[in-house]
């Protein structure tokens, strides 16, 4: 694996498995970048580990609205995620659903109904959000 691959590889782990703060690795990657002469980095935690920001499209379903992120895509994601870190795929895949809805607010009538799905393998267990109504 070559050097620039591997650093960044370590920095994208080093951010999520001790829970830096975005703005506290954006500003590590300017330093990075504009002192170091690291320019191969990214200057974005949010481009490192690959996150997405935008307007989610929400579908008009009287009586509410729903979004839906799919199952596939969070899943190819979280394999890419996987072979990027070095980590072994698995070859058997557990998936666990589950739908638990919550009011969004107090004094309000709006709720939020997320459909989750949990991946459990021998040692880890992560959570998506497939859909949200």
């Amino acid at each position: 694996m070559e050097l620039q691959e591997y650093s960044t590889r370590r920095l994208r782990e080093w951010i999520v498995d001790n829970g830096i703060a975005h703005t506290h690795a954006t500003s590590l990657l300017h330093i990075l970048n504009d002192f170091a002469g690291l320019h191969y980095l990214p200057r974005t935690t949010s481009t490192l580990l690959g996150s997405t920001r935008g307007k989610m499209n929400f579908k008009d379903m009287p009586p509410g609205r729903y979004f839906h992120c799919g199952v596939e895509a969070a899943l190819v994601k979280i394999l890419l995620a996987f072979k990027a870190m070095g980590i072994q795929t698995p070859t058997v895949l557990k998936l666990i659903f589950n739908i638990d809805g919550s009011s969004t607010s107090k004094s309000g009538s709006g709720e939020f109904w997320p459909i989750l799905c949990g991946i459990s393998g021998n040692f880890f267990m992560i959570h998506f959000v497939v859909c949200q109504a």
